[in-house]
């Protein structure tokens, strides 16, 4: 959490961060540090966009993740309609730098094994360019109220990934009414 936390802080004002995440892991996403980095960030004139789903990971205890008021505040999150993902990364670029860190595909709630950081190199250049493409290609739409997602606790995340191995059902494919059908059972 302490490089997302200084890659945040490290966009310069008016600059962007891009997040290409699974299902915005509420332990990553609900702490405070992070929440402050980016409403800062946010009141820099950084703009912050996230892809994010068909998941949001809530509180175990509340059901609430911070995201839900980033989103108010103007933090632009899409709605993925499948998790269908090879890589988790991040962009972060302004006027002095473009540089990015990403992480291998992982299951939910897992965490991913480092793959790349790289700053003002192609690897940077490829994933920021992707992030666009990624959602003009599925004609993402950016979500204020987050109501297209499947909120789900952690420990129903571990539910489902142990129900989706019973029917040997990838998650990463899954989609919103697949994921609500095969928690019902």
């Amino acid at each position: 959490m302490d490089r997302l936390i200084r890659d945040i802080k490290s966009v310069g004002d008016y600059g962007e961060i891009k997040i290409f995440s699974g299902e915005g892991n509420c332990h990553v996403y609900n702490n405070s540090e992070v929440y402050d980095a980016l409403k800062e960030a946010k009141d820099r004139g950084v703009k912050i966009r996230m892809i994010i789903g068909p998941i949001i990971s809530v509180a175990e205890e509340t059901g609430e993740t911070y995201l839900s008021e980033l989103a108010g505040e103007g933090i632009e999150v899409f709605f993925r309609p499948c998790r269908h993902t090879l890589l988790h990364y991040r962009v972060m670029k302004d006027s002095e730098k473009i540089e990015c860190y990403v992480e291998d595909h992982h299951p939910p709630m897992e965490r991913g094994e480092f793959l790349i950081s790289d700053k003002n190199g192609i690897w940077a250049q490829k994933f920021d360019s992707d992030f666009d493409q990624f959602i003009e290609a599925y004609g993402l739409k950016h979500s204020e109220n987050l109501m297209e997602f499947v909120p789900l606790r952690p420990s129903e995340i571990e539910l489902l990934k142990k129900k989706s191995r019973e029917l040997n059902k990838s998650l990463d494919y899954l989609k919103k009414e697949d994921i609500v059908d095969i928690l019902k059972l």
